[in-house]
C-alpha cells in the first residue's frame, strides 16, 4: 500500500493554526524498520574504531586580562576508511572578531615509510554556513584543511593554536574540560597556567587530580601550572568500572571561573545583550544607574514599527503578540549556537532594517518593540539548572524570552519561527537563568534562577477523524485524519519547518 501524506501549509505556518496531516497506518511499521537498520548500523560501526589516538596534548594559558591561548597537538593513527573520511577534512570554527586559529603543523606519516606536509593551500577560511546570506555576522567563521593522499595505516599529526584576544566579556574567563575515557585515546596530556593574580574559583574532580602543581613567579607576574598525564590502559585496569560510568557523568573533570557569583554573569550578560549600555560599575551616581536601567534607547525606526504592529489591537496580550509574530517570523533566524557573536548585540534599528538575527538578537529587537509600548523583557538562558554550579555562559544552549502582560508572564521562543506565542521546545531543562541589570540592587542573589513550567497558552487536543471504505473487488482504503494542538504540534512544526516542501512527502 502506497504511503501520502497531505499538509495543509496555510494552517501550518499561522501562529495560532492547527497542525493538520493525514497519513497511512503502515508509518509506524517504517519507522520501527528503519531504527533497527539504524541500530545496526551503529553496532557495525562501533565494532572497531575509525582512528587510534596516540597522543592528544593541550596546553591552556590564560593573562589576568582574559586574553588566553590554546595549543592542541593531535597525533592520530587511521585504522579504516572510515578514517579517513572521519580525517580528511579538518574544520574549526571560531570569530575573527576576538579569535584567530593557527595551524602551524600538518603532517602524513604514511604506513610504508615517508611523510608529507600539508601546505597552506589546503587551508580555506570562510563564514560559517550558517552566516553565509547574513552579512553582520561574517565575523562567525569556519577555518578547514583538507587532507589530501590520508590512508588506512597512516598517522596523521597536527597543531592548533587559538589565540583570544580582547573577548566581550573579558577580564572574565572561563573553562572546563572533560578527560577521555574511551579506547580511542592511548595517552592524554594537559596543562593549564593560569594567573595566581586573579581570584579564580578552580573545581577538579577527585578521581582526575593533577600529576604535578607548579607555581612561579611573584606579585603580578605570579603563576600556577597544573599537569595532568594520563594512559587510557592503565586508567582502565585500574578501575575499569569507574572509568565506565564517568563516561555517563556530565560533570567535568576541570572546571573554573571568574565571574564569582551567578549574579554577576546575569548582569553581565544583560549588560551586553542591551546595545550602548554602560558597565553600571561606571555610572557615577544614582541617577546614571537609573538611567541605565531604563535601557534601551528607542530608535523613531523602533518606535514606528512598534505602533505600526499594534493598531489594529487593543488587549496588553494582544499586542505582544502582535510584536511576538512579527520578530519570529518575518525575522529571519541565523541558526548560530549561543554565544557565537560573543554576546555582542546589534541595535535594534540595524536588526529590524537587515531582516534576520541571531536568537540574541532576536531578544534584542524583541525588547525594543516591547520597550516601545511600556512591556518589560527579559532574556531566559535554558539547558543548565545546577545554581551550585560554577558561573559559565558556555554551560547554557538556548535563549528565551520572558515577558509579562501585567497578568501572566509567558516564556517565547522566537528563534524557533513556528512556535505558537506562548509555547516552548519540551526539550527544555526544569529551569531558566533570567538576565537582568537590575539585579545588583535586589536583597539577595538566586532570584536569577527561575523554575520552567511552561504552560501551553491553549487547551491541548487531539482529534483523530479514521476515513475507510472497501470496494467491491474487497481492497481496503484507510486514511487517518490528525488534529492536535500541544507539545507534539511543535515537535511536527519544527520538523516540517526545516525540510523543503518538495521533500515533505518523503
Amino acid at each position: 500500500m502506497a504511503i501520502v501524506a497531505y499538509f495543509h501549509r496555510a494552517n501550518w505556518i499561522a501562529p495560532q493554526g492547527t497542525a493538520i496531516f493525514v497519513c497511512a497506518v503502515l508509518v509506524p511499521a517504517c519507522a520501527l524498520a528503519q531504527a533497527q537498520q539504524e541500530k545496526t548500523s551503529e553496532k557495525k560501526s562501533s565494532a572497531e574504531s575509525s582512528a587510534q589516538i596516540e597522543l592528544l596534548e593541550t596546553h591552556v594559558r590564560f593573562e589576568a586580562n582574559g586574553d588566553s591561548r590554546k595549543e592542541v597537538h593531535t597525533r592520530a593513527h587511521i585504522n579504516n576508511e572510515l578514517g579517513v573520511r572521519e580525517f580528511g577534512r579538518l574544520t574549526f570554527d571560531y570569530n575573527r572578531g576576538f579569535e584567530q586559529i593557527e595551524i602551524p603543523f600538518l603532517r602524513i606519516t604514511h604506513a610504508g615509510g615517508g611523510t608529507a606536509d600539508i601546505l597552506p593551500s589546503a587551508t580555506t577560511d570562510e563564514p560559517n554556513p550558517a552566516v553565509v546570506n547574513a552579512p553582520a555576522y561574517q565575523n562567525v567563521r569556519r577555518k578547514a584543511v583538507r587532507i589530501l593522499g590520508l590512508q588506512p595505516g597512516d598517522t596523521l599529526e597536527y597543531r592548533v593554536a587559538t589565540v583570544v584576544t580582547h573577548q566581550p566579556l573579558a577580564p572574565d574567563f572561563w573553562l572546563t574540560h572533560s578527560f577521555a575515557r574511551d579506547a580511542s585515546v592511548s595517552q592524554e596530556i594537559y596543562e593549564l597556567d593560569l594567573p595566581a593574580s586573579r581570584p579564580i574559583e578552580i573545581r577538579i574532580n577527585p578521581a582526575a587530580p593533577p600529576t604535578s602543581t607548579e607555581k612561579s613567579g611573584e606579585g603580578e607576574s605570579a603563576r600556577v601550572v597544573y599537569r595532568w598525564q594520563r594512559r587510557l590502559a592503565k586508567e582502565q585496569e585500574a578501575a575499569p568500572e569507574a572509568s565506565a560510568k564517568k563516561s555517563e557523568n556530565e560533570a567535568p573533570d576541570l572546571a573554573l571561573s571568574t565571574f564569582g557569583m551567578w549574579v554577576s554573569l546575569s548582569i553581565k550578560l544583560a549588560e551586553k545583550l542591551t546595545p550602548g549600555a554602560v558597565p553600571l560599575e561606571k555610572v557615577a551616581n544614582f541617577e546614571g544607574t537609573l538611567k541605565e536601567l531604563e535601557k534601551p534607547d528607542l530608535t523613531p525606526e523602533i518606535k514606528a514599527q512598534a505602533e505600526a504592529l499594534t493598531k489594529s489591537v487593543k488587549t496588553s496580550r494582544e499586542k505582544l503578540e502582535a510584536i511576538y509574530d512579527f520578530v519570529s517570523q518575518k525575522i529571519a533566524t541565523v541558526d548560530l549556537p549561543l554565544g557565537s557573536t560573543g554576546f555582542m548585540a546589534r541595535p535594534a534599528g540595524k536588526i529590524l532594517s537587515s531582516g534576520y538575527a541571531t536568537p540574541e538578537d532576536k531578544f534584542v529587537l524583541f525588547a525594543a518593540l516591547s520597550s516601545a509600548l511600556k512591556f518589560t523583557a527579559r532574556a531566559a538562558l535554558t539547558g543548565y539548572c545546577d545554581a551550585k554550579g560554577l558561573p559559565q555562559p558556555s554551560v547554557f544552549n538556548h535563549l528565551l524570552v520572558s515577558v509579562s502582560d501585567g497578568k501572566i508572564r509567558f516564556l517565547l521562543d522566537p528563534s524557533l519561527e513556528v512556535a505558537p506565542f506562548g509555547m516552548i521546545s519540551p526539550a527544555s531543562k526544569q529551569c531558566s537563568f533570567v538576565l537582568a541589570r537590575e539585579s545588583f540592587v535586589m536583597d539577595s542573589t538566586g532570584h536569577e534562577w527561575q523554575p520552567l513550567s511552561p504552560r501551553l497558552p491553549f487547551p491541548a487536543s487531539q482529534h483523530v477523524n479514521v476515513d475507510a471504505s472497501i470496494a467491491g473487488d474487497g481492497k481496503f482504503t484507510a486514511k487517518i485524519r490528525y488534529r492536535l494542538r500541544g507539545d507534539n504540534e511543535l515537535l511536527l512544526r519544527l520538523a516540517f519547518h526545516r525540510t523543503p516542501k518538495e521533500k515533505w512527502k518523503d
